[in-house]
């Protein structure tokens, strides 16, 4: 009988390498901001298979990049006085 970890095991390995890949960029992203002082950057949200929303895309890389040890955090952001939609964003400090 198939476990519930087997089952989630499934996609895991394709994610991972999508992920892995989008962690390449996010890093010269990352050191650039950290450079210029940034307190947090905007966490993309990389094509994976199965998501097609734009939220549970970047959920899922948040989700990733927290169990890498990153501090991450969904935010709302006002610009112009206006309301955004809450996004996700990684905490450089």
């Amino acid at each position: 009988m198939l476990t519930p970890e087997e089952l989630s095991s499934v996609g895991k390995q394709e994610r991972d390498s999508v992920f892995s890949g989008e962690m390449v960029k996010f890093e010269k992203v990352l050191l650039e901001e950290a450079k210029k002082g940034s307190e947090k950057v905007h966490i993309p949200a990389p094509n994976v298979k199965g998501l097609f929303y734009y939220d549970e895309r970047q959920e899922a890389f948040a989700s990733y990049l927290r169990d890498k040890g990153f501090r991450v955090q969904k935010d709302i952001e006002i610009c112009g006085g206006v309301r955004q939609d809450p996004s996700w964003y990684l905490y450089i400090y």
